[in-house]
C-alpha cells in the first residue's frame, strides 16, 4: 500500500517537474520539393524521455506507428483561431534551450537573395536576444544563388513546462464553461421576454 502511495507521489512530482520539448531539425522549401522534420518529446523531471513523436510533412510517427495527418485531423475538433487560442499560445512561456543551425536562402535573383540574407541576418539576432544563452547559440545565414530554395538544417530546441500546459488547459475549460453558461442564460432570458 505504501509502495503504491510513494509511486503515485513520485509520478505526481515527476509530472509537475516535467516538460514538453520540441526539436526542429530541418525545413526544406524548393521549387520541386518541401519537407520538415520535428521531434516532440515529453520529459519526466526534464531529462527522462517518456514519449517521443516524430513529425514530417506526411504525418507523425510514435511507437513505430505512422499516422497520417488526414486520419489524425478527423479525430480532432478543429477550432477557429480566436482570441482565446492566441492567448493560450502567448501564455505558453516557451524557453529556448539550444539554437544551432545553418539557413540557406535563395530567391533566384542575386539582388533579392542578398536583400533577403541581410534582412534575416538583422531580424534573427533581435528575435533571439535575451531568449537563449550565448553559449547555447550558433547559427549562420547564407545565400543560395540562382535557385529558389529555403534550406534549414540544425537544431532549435524549445521547452515548455507541463504544469504551464495543464494550467492553460484548465483555464481554457473554465473559460468555455463560463461562455456556455452565459450563452444558456441569455437563451433563457430571451424566452422569458417573448
Amino acid at each position: 500500500m505504501w509502495l503504491v502511495f510513494l509511486l503515485l507521489i513520485f509520478l505526481l512530482i515527476g509530472i509537475i517537474f516535467s516538460s514538453v520539448e520540441a526539436n526542429l531539425y530541418s525545413i526544406n522549401v524548393s521549387e520541386r520539393n518541401s519537407n520538415f522534420k520535428i521531434s516532440v518529446s515529453w520529459k519526466l523531471f526534464g531529462f527522462f524521455t517518456v514519449l517521443l513523436i516524430h513529425l514530417d510533412k506526411f504525418g507523425m510517427k510514435f511507437f513505430n506507428k505512422k499516422i497520417l495527418y488526414k486520419k489524425f485531423m478527423k479525430k480532432l475538433e478543429i477550432k477557429k483561431v480566436n482570441k482565446e487560442v492566441l492567448s493560450f499560445f502567448k501564455g505558453l512561456d516557451i524557453k529556448y534551450k539550444k539554437i544551432y543551425f545553418t539557413l540557406k536562402v535563395g530567391l533566384i535573383d542575386v539582388s533579392l537573395t542578398n536583400i533577403a540574407v541581410v534582412v534575416l541576418s538583422s531580424i534573427v539576432p533581435i528575435f533571439l536576444k535575451n531568449r537563449v544563452k550565448q553559449k547555447n547559440m550558433n547559427y549562420e545565414i547564407l545565400p543560395e544563388y540562382h535557385k529558389l530554395d529555403l534550406n534549414f538544417k540544425g537544431k532549435i530546441i524549445i521547452s515548455i513546462k507541463s504544469l504551464t500546459l495543464i494550467k492553460l488547459y484548465l483555464k481554457n475549460i473554465k473559460s468555455e464553461m463560463a461562455h456556455t453558461k452565459s450563452k444558456n442564460y441569455n437563451v433563457k432570458e430571451s424566452f422569458k421576454y417573448e
